[in-house]
């Protein structure tokens, strides 16, 4: 097998199996209108089940790329290239092809197993979401990342914003009461190589 000399200086601080996270994703009065144009949303049931086990139970609606909802898309891309850039991970980002999905998970039933954002695209490189309820308004519910040899829990209270590679496995513990809401975004390149 042909050995190829390369500079690996440029892959010394890459770390593939972290997380990128902000404590205020997003100014104040952008959380406030995030927040009043997913109220507007019309919200359906997205419950899974795999091999008669609950896999997912939640309520989702979807932010339409209009000139309302541009500045939404805008504002988390640029900090996803931000993380892209600091994290190391370089990876060939070229936009944005899911919608943006906003997701309650009411008390009692909010849930979603082990899964990888992968598992519905492999365009999707990067995956985001951004808490938009105070921990104050729900209880369980903790968001958790698999990074070896174990999960971690990710921050969890309102405009905390976290950025992963979509191959991370990633769940969404039973919310127990309240509910909890989420914005998720994935952005896109070509799969993997």
């Amino acid at each position: 097998m042909p050995y190829y000399d390369f500079d690996t200086e440029q892959f010394k601080n890459t770390d593939l199996n972290n997380y990128y996270y902000y404590s205020q994703g997003v100014s104040p009065d952008e959380l406030i209108k995030i927040t009043e144009i997913c109220d507007k949303l019309e919200l359906t049931d997205l419950s899974k089940e795999v091999e008669g086990e609950l896999y997912r139970k939640s309520r989702v609606g979807y932010l339409e790329f209009t000139e309302e909802n541009e500045w939404i898309y805008e504002t988390l891309l640029k900090k996803v290239y931000e993380a892209n850039d600091e994290m190391g991970w370089n990876f060939q980002i070229e936009g944005i092809i899911d919608l943006i999905e906003y997701c309650e998970f009411h008390d009692m039933s909010g849930y979603h197993a082990w899964h990888s954002d992968l598992e519905e695209g492999q365009h999707r490189k990067i995956s985001v979401s951004l808490i938009l309820s105070t921990i104050e308004e729900y209880e369980g519910g903790k968001s958790q990342l698999f990074i070896p040899p174990s999960y971690v829990d990710v921050p969890n209270d309102i405009n905390n914003l976290i950025i992963y590679p979509s191959f991370i496995p990633n769940r969404t513990l039973p919310v127990t009461s309240g509910v909890k809401r989420v914005l998720n975004l994935w952005v896109s390149g070509k799969p993997f190589s």
